[in-house]
């Protein structure tokens, strides 16, 4: 194991905190899962976009804001210990799996427990 350091605006490590708490994933853990992607996908595992493309982005942030979703099932112990399996199963190369693999299911799981 080796230590990387980065430069990381204050606030938005603080922001980035809080959702990986929620998660139950530790920064460190979350870093290990992005560069696991980075290798198995060969690229960035998500898309990069021009500051238009962004903007149109930011529009739909605000509208989900304004039309809010219950996504109180992500707080469940059941899909804590869904995330918890994804992670461990990331040091072992047989059992990875795409992000998008991983995003179907938990999409699955949220859609089922919501019927």
């Amino acid at each position: 194991m080796i230590t990387i350091n980065a430069r990381i605006d204050e606030n938005l490590k603080a922001q980035a905190e809080k959702v990986l708490d929620s998660l139950g994933l530790t920064m460190s853990a979350a870093v290990t899962v992005f560069l696991k992607q980075v290798v198995k996908q060969q690229k960035i595992p998500f898309e990069l976009v021009t500051s238009t493309e962004h903007m149109v982005q930011e529009e739909a942030v605000a509208y989900q804001v304004s039309h809010p979703v219950d996504l109180s099932f992500e707080q469940t112990p059941e899909f804590k210990a869904y995330l918890q399996k994804r992670y461990e199963d990331s040091f072992d190369d047989s059992k990875l799996v795409s992000s998008d693999n991983v995003l179907a299911e938990a999409r699955k799981m949220i859609e089922e427990k919501f019927k």
